[in-house]
């Protein structure tokens, strides 16, 4: 199964000059209750985990990452790389992992904040 049949992948705009470069990761009027700069070396696992109800997005910003996604209720599996100024969306009740290939950095934002005490969180390993 392709990754984009389970998940929604897709393309930050993108603008560049003589400074450098600025993604455009979201631009909505959703606030955004938390966020996230993960920072990957080389064959680094991340994640293994779904939320019952937390939404959550990826930016690669940096570099390569595969992504691994289950849904939960259907258990059907995906996975695909995602290249720099790509972004993805984890719906709740879909397990996900990402391995770095190489150094990456990645930002991960949800619209819900994250709460210490009573973490939204389930172990589900995708990647041993």
């Amino acid at each position: 199964m392709e990754l984009r049949e389970l998940v929604n992948i897709g393309k930050v705009r993108v603008y560049a000059d003589k400074r450098g470069t600025l993604y455009e990761i979201l631009n909505k009027k959703e606030l955004v209750g938390n966020i996230l700069c993960l920072c990957s070396k080389n064959g680094e696992v991340r994640g293994n985990h779904y939320h019952n109800s937390k939404n959550e997005f990826f930016c690669v910003v940096m570099g390569k990452v595969r992504f691994y996604v289950r849904d939960i209720e259907t258990g059907k599996e995906a996975d695909g790389i995602l290249d720099e100024g790509m972004i993805i969306e984890i719906p709740p009740k879909h397990s996900h992992a990402l391995v770095s290939a190489g150094e990456s950095v990645v930002v991960e934002f949800s619209p819900q904040p994250y709460n210490h005490n009573s973490p939204d969180v389930v172990e589900d390993k995708l990647v041993r």
